[in-house]
């Protein structure tokens, strides 16, 4: 009997499965920043940077087996996933939501050739620097009570977060071009950091997703690999792209925290869980545009800015705001069935009550051809009533047009 592929890695060893494996670890940062036990100080300046709310997560492993499920439906030029028969983008703004990063701010070049970091000198003897290595300093330099010791203390646990969570690359190393970034905490908030979180995810995804179709395909076996950038992202994606799964709570930010911790967790965590309801997913339950809640606007850039592309060297997909439009033309074309079909209520309502004044006015002719002719009889009444009735009906059908719903909303699974 044959035995199945095995895959080996430097950091995992062998997988028996060929699934896909992620680098992004949130539960390995979640374990440092408790073990840390961070003072007030050191919170107060994280939370000067875009990442302050990044260190209350709760702690959650990548299920890469969904995330492998994922790949499989990715499409390269549409930059989409399959969900059911439709094809749903995975945005920028997306990433913004989920996890509560901003789209506004200057672009990030990943392959950017940046000068001499000061950080990096004074507390690294090696270029490349890797996990272990920013593991250790963390633990060292977050003894210090100074104030220059509490900036490094904040500077190492960015620039950690960048290396198992934002943006976990190979060898467990984080790119020298990244610590330049956080020499100036301070200037963290002048990049779209959900822009570029999104594009990293996106250039590994596009070369990840084609090891796992040719292996779905059924082609001779190969080692699929790994996935760089914030695989968990991915599954709050699909979380918040259907109805199938409800939320731990709707007012939790960011977003990435409706969906982790307690029995809820380990209920949707179970082996096979997710291939199996991906797999009856219909239309009904696919939610194509994700629409921000109250708060949310300010993270997000505006429509006629989507295309704004972090790579201006690089052709602009289109798929973004032409997939928004789609999604508006089929919510309109809905709200005017829908007026339609109140309007046809209407006009049979209206006729039913012109029948029955009818037979009234022939009634009250029979009993009372005298009041009748003195305008007595409800004739002269209901007849001027008539017309102002359809004139108000259409008054109220029209003024139901612009404000008819066209945001995308949940249904019961």
């Amino acid at each position: 009997m044959a035995l199945a592929p095995k895959t080996h890695s430097k950091e995992g060893g062998a997988s028996r499965d060929n699934k896909i494996q992620c680098r992004c670890c949130p539960s390995r940062f979640v374990d440092k920043v408790n073990e840390l036990a961070l003072t007030d100080r050191h919170k107060e300046i994280l939370n000067q940077t875009p990442f302050g709310h990044l260190i209350s997560l709760p702690k959650v492993v990548v299920q890469r087996t969904l995330i492998d499920d994922l790949l499989g439906r990715w499409k390269f030029v549409e930059r989409a996933f399959q969900l059911g028969s439709k094809l749903v983008a995975f945005l920028p703004s997306d990433v913004a939501l989920i996890m509560g990063l901003s789209m506004r701010g200057g672009n990030i070049d990943h392959h950017m050739n940046v000068g001499i970091s000061d950080i990096h000198t004074r507390l690294f003897t090696t270029k490349i620097v890797k996990r272990d290595m920013i593991e250790a300093r963390l633990i060292e330099v977050s003894k210090g009570e100074c104030q220059e010791s509490i900036h490094d203390t904040v500077k190492l646990l960015v620039l950690y977060l960048f290396c198992v969570f934002l943006f976990p690359y190979s060898n467990v190393s984080l790119p020298y071009k990244y610590f330049r970034l956080v020499d100036n905490l301070e200037g963290l908030c002048d990049y779209a950091w959900a822009n570029a979180v999104h594009e990293f995810l996106v250039d590994s995804i596009s070369v990840a997703s084609k090891k796992v179709q040719e292996r779905n395909s059924g082609a001779p076996a190969r080692p699929v690999g790994y996935l760089n950038g914030c695989a968990i992202v991915l599954e709050s994606w699909l979380f918040e792209h259907t109805t199938k799964w409800l939320p731990i709570s709707k007012n939790l930010f960011p977003r990435i925290k409706r969906w982790y911790g307690g029995q809820k967790q380990n209920k949707y965590r179970r082996k096979g869980f997710y291939s199996h309801h991906l797999q009856e997913l219909n239309d009904r339950q696919v939610i194509e545009v994700l629409e921000p809640g109250d708060g949310e606007e300010s993270m997000l850039l505006p429509l006629s800015l989507v295309l704004v592309s972090s790579r201006p060297n690089k052709r602009l997909p289109n798929v973004d705001l032409n997939k928004r439009v789609r999604t508006l033309k089929r919510q309109l074309e809905a709200c005017r069935k829908g007026i339609q079909k109140v309007e046809r209520q209407y006009k049979r309502k209206i006729t039913t009550l012109e029948e029955e004044i009818s037979i009234l006015k022939a009634k009250v002719a029979m009993v009372s051809p005298v009041a009748a002719d003195n305008g007595h009889c409800p004739d002269s009444l209901m007849a001027e009533e008539i017309p102002q009735v359809g004139i108000v009906l259409e008054d109220e059908l029209a003024l139901t047009l612009p404000v008819a719903h066209i945001t995308t909303t949940r249904e019961p699974s």
